[in-house]
C-alpha cells in the first residue's frame, strides 16, 4: 500500500506476502494430512473448498474494492481479510498421537533428519518433477485467459465471469473426486494423472475457441479437473513419504510449485512479447500438462511394480475353515 515503486512493491508483495501465503498454505495442508488416514482424500477436498470459493468471489470483489478505494485501498481490504487466517491458524493443534509422543518426551526428529530420511524417496523427487512441470504451465489459463479473449473480441463484461465460472466448478469437483479418490479400488496416482491429461487436452483447445459460450465451457471442463488434481498432490505426497515425512515432504513439494509458477509467468509474458498473442503460451503450458502427466505415470508404473514385488515377498496367508468332527 505504502511502496513509492514499482520494485518496493514487488519485494513486499511478492517476496514478503508470498513467503507468509506459502507458511499458511502448507501448515494448514500438512495438519489435515496428518489427521486423517481412510478418508483423506475427501479431508483434503474439504479443506481445499476455500480455492474454490476464492476464485469465485475474489474477482469481482477485488474489481469492486479498487473501482471504490483505488488500488491502495484495495490492498489494505485484502489485508484485513488475510488477516482473519491467524485466528484460525491458532485453532491448529497437532493431532493425538503426535501430543502424545511429545508428552512422553520420546525425542523427535530433526528436520535435517528428517530430510535426510527424504532423499532417500527417490519416487517422491520424481513426483515433484511432475508437479513443477506442470505448475510452469499452471498459471496460463488463470492468469491470461480473459486477456485471450480480449484478443477474440469478446466483450469483458462476460469475459469477467470466466474465472469466478472456473471456481464453481473446482468447489463441486474436489469434493466429488475427494470421495472417489478414497475408494478403495481406486489408484489415486492414476486418477492424477488422468486429471493432468484432460486438463492438457483441454488447453490445447483454447486458441481455436471464438465464442463466449465455448469459452465458458472450457472453464467448467478445466475447473473440474483442476480443482481434483489439486486435491490430489498433498494427498499423493503422504501416501509416497508415509505421515512422519509428511512436512517436510510437502514443503519440499511446494518449492517446486513455487518455482514452476515464478517460472510460468516469465515464460508466458516472455511468449507474448514475441508473438503479441497468448496463442503459443497456452500451447506451451498443454505441453508442459502433458510432460508432468508422463512423469506421473512413471510414478504410477513404478509404485504397481514395487507393490507387486511385496506381495511375492509377503505373500497373504489364506484362512481355511477348521473343519468339523
Amino acid at each position: 500500500m505504502f511502496s513509492p515503486n514499482i520494485v518496493m512493491l514487488c519485494v513486499v508483495y511478492g517476496v514478503l506476502t508470498g513467503t507468509g501465503v506459502s507458511l499458511m498454505y502448507a501448515t494448514s495442508t500438512v495438519i489435515v494430512l496428518q489427521y486423517f488416514d481412510k478418508r483423506r482424500g475427501l479431508a483434503m477436498s474439504i479443506s481445499s473448498l476455500g480455492e474454490g470459493v476464492g476464485m469465485l468471489v475474489l474477482p469481482p470483489l477485488t474489481n469492486l474494492l479498487i473501482e471504490t478505494y483505488s488500488w491502495r485501498g484495495a490492498f489494505l481490504v485484502t489485508a484485513g481479510i488475510t488477516l482473519n487466517a491467524a485466528v484460525f491458524g491458532l485453532l491448529f493443534v497437532p493431532p493425538p498421537y503426535l501430543r502424545k509422543v511429545s508428552q512422553n518426551n520420546i525425542q523427535t526428529k530433526s528436520v535435517m533428519q528428517s530430510f535426510k530420511q527424504l532423499l532417500k524417496k527417490k519416487l517422491f523427487f520424481v513426483f515433484a518433477l511432475s508437479s513443477l512441470l506442470v505448475h510452469v504451465g499452471y498459471t496460463v489459463p488463470l492468469i491470461n485467459l480473459i486477456d485471450l479473449v480480449d484478443l477474440k473480441g469478446i466483450d469483458r463484461s462476460q469475459s469477467a465471469m470466466l474465472v469466478p465460472a472456473m471456481g464453481i466448478a473446482t468447489i463441486f469437483s474436489l469434493v466429488l473426486f475427494g470421495w472417489v479418490s478414497d475408494l478403495r479400488k481406486v489408484n489415486r496416482t492414476g486418477l492424477h494423472a488422468g486429471t493432468i491429461a484432460v486438463m492438457a487436452a483441454t488447453v490445447f483447445v483454447v486458441p481455436s475457441l471464438d465464442s463466449i459460450v465455448a469459452f465458458f465451457l472450457f472453464a467448467a471442463v478445466y475447473g473440474v479437473f483442476m480443482g481434483a488434481w489439486h486435491m490430489g498432490q498433498a494427498v499423493i505426497v503422504t501416501d509416497i513419504v508415509g505421515v512422519e515425512l509428511t512436512g517436510v515432504a510437502f514443503g519440499v513439494h511446494s518449492l517446486h510449485a513455487g518455482v514452476g509458477m515464478f517460472l510460468s509467468s516469465l515464460l508466458a509474458g516472455w511468449l507474448y512479447d514475441i508473438t503479441g498473442d497468448y496463442i503459443l503460451p497456452f500451447y506451451m503450458s498443454g505441453v508442459l500438462y502433458l510432460l508432468g502427466c508422463v512423469v506421473t505415470v512413471v510414478v504410477v508404473v513404478v509404485r504397481h511394480l514395487a507393490a507387486g514385488k511385496e506381495v511375492a515377498r509377503n505373500p497373504p496367508v489364506e484362512m481355511h475353515p477348521l473343519s468339523q468332527s
